[in-house]
């Protein structure tokens, strides 16, 4: 591969007008967001929600999340989705708790997609990571 090719992102943005700076502080702004109101904990999460949430425009949401972060919207809070049940997981008091349970506290909404995010993100499964947790 020739090193100055271009990125799938620059091909893709290659006709919106976005400087690097601003996308990057629209990336901070979401990243900000996220963690600070917990917005991926609603599981029906759009892009457009996160738009009208921000002020910031639907297709500059999109190009920040996929440049900056190098994942497309789903992903990126499916990302945060994992994190925050890899959190409820480690709590003493969510041992005995049902990992669906975990799962639609953390904003999915089925078994299927949170046992393919988190083994995606963690090469285990859920069940395989509470086991580990306690082993350890």
């Amino acid at each position: 591969m020739d090193i100055y090719s271009e990125s799938e992102s620059d091909r893709k943005y290659a006709k919106v007008n976005l400087q690097d700076k601003t996308r990057k502080e629209y990336a901070q702004r979401i990243e900000d967001y996220m963690n600070s109101q917990q917005a991926f904990l609603q599981e029906d999460l759009t892009v457009g929600q996160l738009a009208n949430f921000l002020d910031i425009p639907q297709h500059h949401i999109s190009m920040a999340i996929n440049t900056e972060f190098g994942k497309n919207f789903y992903q990126y809070v499916n990302q945060h989705r994992v994190a925050f049940a890899m959190q409820l997981l480690r709590e003493p008091g969510t041992s005995e708790e049902n990992i669906m349970n975990v799962a639609f506290r953390s904003g999915f909404k089925s078994k299927s997609t949170f046992n393919k995010a988190f083994k995606s993100i963690n090469n285990m499964t859920p069940t395989q990571f509470r086991k580990q947790l306690a082993i350890n």
